[in-house]
């Protein structure tokens, strides 16, 4: 009897058996890879995309032949200057055999003079900053100013040369001689910025009309420590030549 009882419902062991699991498919293998790392996988993705982007602007990025100031007390708009620089780039060289004509207009809004207030401050101090790093360096040697701008740069130290080409003497004091106003250069007088279909023709006037506040400069390198700047004297011979073309018409 005793050993009735021991056998009593005996039969195959379940408690104890083996958990067995089917291997997982390769479809539940993905999802849960997904489950607990789509958040890294989207940023690999996000940052291969940026470098990918960075990368592709650099290779595209071309150098430009000219690069010109626009000293001013209130800005212009992306569309004037984009205008602006294509039609310099009608009469300019290719300087670095790219295989196209590229000027690049620096717009510098700067306030000086007095009784004018500042729109934006930060504008301004980005301008000053980065027309700092253009003297600096020489990346503009055709300056484009209102009168302000203009007279703001000589009282700073920052020479002219006269128009055509000489120096003038340290406190020279005729600088009608040291600039061309824009009525008065050939090529620039007529110009008619278009300014795409999303501008109006009172935008467009209010440009035109601006225009003819600036004047056209060369700025001058000799004394200066850009004198001696590997290749600097050729681009100033060449932005010289595009300023008298501006002015002359040849």
């Amino acid at each position: 009897m005793a050993r009735d009882r021991y056998l009593w419902n005996a039969g195959e062991e379940t408690i104890h058996r083996e958990n067995r699991q089917p291997p997982p498919s390769k479809k539940s293998k993905w999802e849960n890879f997904w489950y607990y790392h789509k958040a890294h996988v989207a940023i690999i993705l996000i940052v291969a995309l940026l470098a990918g982007e960075f990368i592709r602007e650099m290779v595209l990025k071309r150098e430009p032949d000219y690069e010109v100031a626009l000293l001013t007390q209130s800005g212009y708009s992306d569309r004037f200057l984009t205008a602006l620089e294509n039609e310099l780039e009608k009469y300019g060289t290719d300087l670095n055999k790219d295989g196209r004509v590229l000027v690049q207009v620096n717009s510098y809004v700067i306030v000086t003079q007095k009784g004018v207030q500042v729109q934006d401050p930060n504008v301004q101090i980005a301008s000053v900053a980065r027309f700092s790093v253009d003297l600096q360096n020489g990346h503009s040697m055709i300056y484009l100013t209102d009168d302000a701008n203009f007279q703001e740069i000589r009282k700073q130290g920052e020479a002219f040369t006269y128009v055509d080409g000489s120096l003038p003497a340290k406190n020279a004091k005729d600088d009608g001689n040291m600039r061309v106003p824009w009525e008065k250069c050939k090529l620039l007088a007529d110009f008619q910025p278009k300014l795409g279909e999303e501008a109006n023709a009172a935008e467009e006037a209010r440009a035109v009309q601006s225009l003819k506040g600036l004047s056209i400069s060369m700025r001058a390198i000799e004394g200066t420590p850009l004198a001696e700047k590997e290749g600097i004297r050729e681009y100033y011979t060449a932005s010289r030549r595009l300023f008298e073309k501006l002015i002359y018409g040849r």
